[in-house]
């Protein structure tokens, strides 16, 4: 599938003072950290009606390196601004969710700051938190749980509450704890497709574009 070329860093959308900060971590961010970046960049630049920044950092990143060459030609995004950064805590403690690609990420995250805990996900369960909440966050048989709390008014409190109940899902959901919800390097990982990593990462970060912007606009 091709994306639009994409050349920002940052999506500024509506007139709310305080942005809806989205952190993307893989390993070296040259591949599929900014990938996802410069996919949901591109997927949220319609305007809606809250401002949504974009980063993405690398927990083993050399800081300066350009967008992987494969994963551009893979999806036809150029990115052309895009250079790697290492990851820091200050980066970790402003962002009100982290998508990582593998859960030794999400681990060095939380390591990194323990508040970060409740509002860092791999990306792959994310998706499927999501879809377990899009289908009305069912739970099994014979628990009896709390009502969750209703879907706040205004947009940001939206997407703050999403979060909220990905994290709420944990252990309710079905979503595997184990590989199959990491997306793993291609560039390290021998027998890894890069074709297939890279339409995942483009599949999902679509996936989660799209119910942001529903939950937004509804």
């Amino acid at each position: 599938m091709l994306l639009n070329s994409v050349h920002l860093a940052c999506v500024t959308m509506g007139d709310v003072a305080t942005p809806f900060t989205m952190l993307v971590v893989c390993t070296a961010n040259v591949c599929r950290s900014a990938t996802a970046q410069a996919v949901l960049t591109d997927a949220l630049q319609q305007p809606v009606p809250v401002d949504i920044g974009l980063e993405s950092r690398g927990t083993r990143a050399m800081d300066g390196e350009l967008f992987c060459a494969t994963a551009s030609r893979l999806t036809g995004v150029e990115f052309s601004d895009h250079r790697s950064r290492l990851i820091d805590r200050e980066v970790i403690d402003r962002a009100d969710l982290i998508l990582t690609m593998e859960r030794a990420q999400r681990g060095f995250v939380v390591e990194q700051s323990l508040g970060a805990r409740r509002r860092t996900f791999t990306l792959r369960e994310a998706v499927q938190l999501t879809e377990w909440l899009d289908k009305g966050a069912p739970v099994p048989d014979g628990l009896v749980l709390p009502a969750p709390p209703p879907i706040p008014e205004l947009p940001r409190d939206r997407l703050t509450w999403w979060v909220v109940e990905m994290d709420a899902g944990r252990g309710l959901a079905g979503v595997s704890g184990d590989e199959r919800i990491d997306i793993s390097d291609p560039h390290a990982t021998r027998g890894v497709d890069h074709a297939a990593v890279t339409a995942q990462v483009v599949a999902d970060s679509e996936y989660l574009a799209r119910y942001m912007r529903a939950l937004v606009t509804r």
